[in-house]
């Protein structure tokens, strides 16, 4: 059976919601991103704000403390390789924006619904609060 996974996606939505119902964007409403999962068992994952702020300098190690802020909280990235498990997907990143999920396991929960994805993490701690992040993919057509 052929891996349903493969192929580009682009992100719909991410939010968060909270045990209490409430629901946050971490990265606005209008989220950008892109999820490529590739036929030999690699994924690579970016999920940004829509409007990030450009660096005063054009060398990207020079940033302000503002800047390099700013643009650490506007995108969360990671590559590894990825095992389909029915209704679950492992991603296995090697490497990641957020040093603390390199060489982890990111276990998310997958729904398919025609062309699109919904990926739902397991709860974790975001902004001090516990919350199930939920992203929607669409199905990028060749």
């Amino acid at each position: 059976m052929p891996d349903p996974l493969v192929g580009t996606w682009k992100l719909l939505s991410w939010r968060n919601e909270e045990s209490d119902g409430t629901v946050t964007y971490p990265m606005g409403a209008d989220a950008v991103g892109f999820l490529i999962y590739s036929g030999d068992g690699h994924v690579s994952a970016h999920l940004a704000k829509r409007e990030r702020p450009h660096f005063a300098h054009a060398d990207m190690v020079r940033g302000t403390a503002a800047e390099n802020t700013a643009a650490m909280t506007s995108h969360i990235s990671y590559v590894g390789t990825y095992e389909f498990r029915g209704d679950t997907v492992v991603h296995h990143a090697v490497l990641s924006s957020f040093p603390n999920w390199s060489g982890t396991d990111q276990v998310r929960r997958a729904t398919f619904d025609g062309d699109t994805l919904l990926l739902s993490g397991a709860p974790m701690s975001f902004e001090g609060r516990t919350i199930v992040a939920h992203a929607l993919w669409q199905r990028v057509a060749r």
